[in-house]
């Protein structure tokens, strides 16, 4: 049993209502005409962007970002004016299968349903607390699309609105009942060399482009390594997520693996590889990974040149014996595509003392390490506007995954601190 019901408190309420209106976005169904035949964000983005209207105060919009996703915007102000932002994504991941739990339900202190703690609760609380404080001065909101795929949504927002420059910035998908103050960045990257290929019994015939790839993604590597030696200590992380070598079938590219056909007793002539690299550093960028891996590329081509030979020993007529060098192989040919590059941050701690106040009742302990926790698109409010970002919203579990829930105190204490936070920008007297 519970003592919690739906009107217990009015952001149980409206958490329930905006878990009831699904927003996510199925990769698979885009057609190859760019067509969509399914889920997308548009029916909640329109119901946001409806109670946000009911404060009269805010301008509010929706920003198309493509075809039935939306971003919406609201402020008190000129958007150029916005000294606080609070900022939260529309979408959920994909359902899962197997849930224990029925969706919508209350178990003890618990609301269980899909977009429950990632991030439904934290935009109801948002809202329920701009109503109840009120009028304020230099507050906008910011709720967009697409963070769980494409960071389409943010990215929308960034180009389009350099005007808007928040000192401080508040997101509600982050660190739960606990504050994320620096956060990684995201680097993806797909590379692609092309070798020849050969009988294995005679490898100096051809040109393994596996081992190639092997030698660009250990230069990488050693790059994210050599970073973890400098400060801030925030650990660079680097995975190769995926490894295709063999004999050609058809090229990769930076959204498609390449297809190979492995033989054993052939040199492949095909590799094609993902990685993923979180930066805590500065110094790691899409370009730097991808000058080392073709770096890496040139000496693997230079290796070969200096190994092979036609096979004869001459002399220089004084005595002296030298190979004559020959290159018998073609370079191998090597292609990098950054597909996504989003920097790391640090937060200036005075700036956000504001919000560690606001919230400290419910915090429940020390700030997250970034180095255990992952990417959060919203860091290019921090990044390139300058803003000092939190990222913070209530307690809760499982998100990604059946049976995702939020706590149902913590969720209640959030919205308490989000009219906090408020209350420190309404209009003076």
């Amino acid at each position: 049993m519970s003592s919690f019901n739906f009107d217990s408190d009015s952001v149980l309420g409206l958490t329930h209502e905006l878990c009831g209106i699904q927003s996510y976005w199925e990769r698979e169904k885009v057609g190859e005409d760019g067509s969509y035949n399914g889920v997308h964000e548009g029916n909640f983005a329109r119901r946001v962007r409806d109670l946000l209207s009911e404060c009269s105060w805010l301008t509010v919009t929706m920003e198309e970002v493509e075809a039935g996703r939306y971003n919406v915007i609201a402020a008190d102000c000129p958007l150029g004016d916005i000294e606080m932002l609070f900022t939260a994504h529309l979408d959920t991941a994909t359902p899962s299968d197997g849930w224990n739990e029925l969706l919508g339900s209350i178990c003890e202190d618990k609301y269980y349903n899909l977009g429950a703690i990632d991030t439904k609760g934290a935009i109801a609380s948002i809202i329920d607390a701009c109503k109840k404080v009120g009028q304020t001065k230099g507050v906008g909101y910011l709720f967009y699309v697409d963070e769980e795929y494409d960071f389409k949504g943010m990215d929308h927002f960034i180009q389009n609105h350099p005007d808007v420059r928040p000192k401080i910035a508040l997101s509600g998908c982050g660190g739960q009942a606990r504050m994320l103050v620096e956060c990684r960045g995201c680097i993806e990257i797909y590379m692609q060399v092309r070798g020849k290929s050969g009988h294995a019994s005679r490898p100096r015939e051809g040109l393994n482009a596996a081992l190639a790839l092997m030698q660009a993604y250990s230069a990488m590597e050693a790059l994210c390594n050599s970073a973890n030696a400098l400060s801030p200590p925030i650990v660079t992380s680097i995975n190769l997520g995926g490894f295709y070598a063999g004999q050609k079938v058809k090229d990769g590219t930076k959204d498609s693996a390449a297809e190979v056909a492995p033989v054993a007793n052939k040199i492949p002539d095909l590799a094609w590889m993902v990685v993923d690299v979180r930066p805590g550093h500065v110094a790691i960028t899409g370009d730097a990974l991808s000058q080392v891996a073709y770096y890496a590329i040139d000496r693997f081509n230079s290796d070969l040149e200096n190994a092979d030979y036609n096979g004869t020993i001459e002399g220089d007529g004084n005595g002296d014996v030298f190979r004559r060098i020959r290159c018998l192989r073609d370079p191998a040919e090597a292609t990098v595509w950054v597909r996504h590059y989003r920097g790391c941050y640090v937060s200036d701690p005075e700036a956000v003392q504001v919000i560690r106040d606001a919230f400290n009742h419910m915090i429940e302990s020390e700030d997250v390490n970034p180095g255990q926790f992952g990417y959060i698109d919203v860091a290019e409010i921090a990044n390139l506007r300058g803003a000092s970002l939190v990222c913070l919203g209530p307690n809760g579990g499982n998100q990604h995954s059946r049976d995702e829930w939020v706590s149902i105190p913590s969720l209640i204490a959030y919205r308490d601190g989000c009219a906090r936070l408020l209350n420190n920008f309404k209009p003076k007297a």
